[in-house]
């Protein structure tokens, strides 16, 4: 569960220390003042695209409203650093550019994935939603009903893997009725970057 009142004191926080006022911070994101009012009191919940527009106006990561620091006791070799990226190429790589923060999690929760991702479609709901960390394993062959990464014609897709062995086509499919199946064609330029190995709500 979000946790207002901590989400409240980083907002607060990092307005503080840039010095604005509530009205300055509130016109920087074209919301109104008393939003921010309510918010920096926790007298409403504020909408992750809010705090992703606050997030990106103070520079830091959206995580940072959640993340708390890992544990003394567990920092050694059971926990890893992993990049969220804004976008891999179809090899799965990504350059310094495509990082737009790091995140220290114990191995054992983060599966050893190689890189995370903000799901950012309704494609997998309700099960997983719109704004969810993903967090990939790459070089991993997905079977079949797994949730994996896939290139496709330009595009990055987190969907549900589904082969057909006689016929040899891929379909990848979602649980959200509204976004509809799609089967590959020769002509496709289909990549399967890695599975999702884990997944993360921020709600």
């Amino acid at each position: 569960m979000i946790d207002i009142n901590f989400i409240a004191d980083r907002i607060k926080l990092l307005r503080q220390k840039n010095k604005l006022s509530q009205r300055d911070l509130a016109e920087a994101i074209e919301i109104t003042a008393q939003s921010i009012v309510n918010y920096e009191t926790g007298k409403r919940t504020i909408p992750l695209e809010t705090l992703d527009k606050i997030a990106t106006y103070f520079n830091v990561s959206i995580l940072s409203f959640f993340n708390e620091p890992v544990p003394s006791f567990i920092r050694n070799d059971r926990v890893k650093q992993i990049p969220i990226v804004r976008t891999v190429a179809e090899n799965g790589r990504y350059d310094e550019m495509s990082i737009s923060d790091w995140i220290e999690m114990p191995k054992l929760l983060c599966k050893n994935a190689d890189f995370i991702l903000f799901i950012k479609d309704e494609s997998l709901e309700p099960y997983i939603n719109n704004w969810d960390l993903a967090f990939i394993k790459r070089d991993i062959v997905p079977d079949n009903g797994d949730i994996a990464l896939f290139y496709l014609n330009d595009e990055l897709l987190i969907r549900i893997l589904h082969y057909h062995p006689l016929e040899k086509v891929y379909t990848l499919k979602s649980h959200n009725p509204q976004y509809p199946p799609i089967t590959i064609e020769k002509s496709d330029n289909f990549k399967i970057i890695g599975k999702v190995v884990a997944t993360f709500s921020l709600t």
